[in-house]
């Protein structure tokens, strides 16, 4: 908890008995994976509209901050690549009935530092409304059961 929310040239890292730490999100952005080796099903809330997927920005920044760190740098110039796979694998779990994902529409999308209010309140209730919309569909979800896990 001492580092979530820790982000990378914006924050410090947060310095737990010695190590530091950013935010988890930068390595696994969508725990989705241990989500489902944990339970048969799971729900996943996006923040961003379906089909959007991170493009690789100028890492410069980052080369640059990070040299001294290679592994963590390798993980912040791969973070794109592994979002975008792990929304892949999102879409085909909820083809398999293995997940519910739940999104909000295009026209409702905000930066994760938006200093707004009326457009963070305009999302909050936008996912109010996508929520109300949502809510007997993932009833439903959750009541099916779900195949046998093949892989056993």
């Amino acid at each position: 908890m001492v580092a979530s929310s820790s982000i990378p040239l914006i924050s410090r890292p947060a310095n737990i008995s010695g190590q530091l730490f950013f935010d988890g999100g930068l390595a696994d952005p969508i725990p989705v994976k241990y989500a489902l080796g944990k339970y048969k099903k799971v729900v996943v809330v996006l923040t961003r509209p379906r089909g959007y997927r991170k493009t690789a920005g100028n890492m410069i920044l980052f080369k640059l901050a990070f040299r001294k760190h290679p592994v963590f740098l390798k993980t912040l110039l791969q973070r794109n690549d592994e979002y975008n796979k792990t929304l892949d694998y999102c879409e085909q779990m909820e083809q398999q009935g293995r997940l519910f994902m739940i999104a909000p529409s295009p026209e409702f999308t905000i930066g994760r530092t938006e200093p707004s209010l009326e457009k963070r309140v305009g999302l909050y209730n936008h996912g109010y409304i996508v929520m109300r919309k949502e809510f007997d569909p993932l009833h439903l979800f959750m009541k099916k059961p779900t195949a046998p896990d093949s892989s056993l």
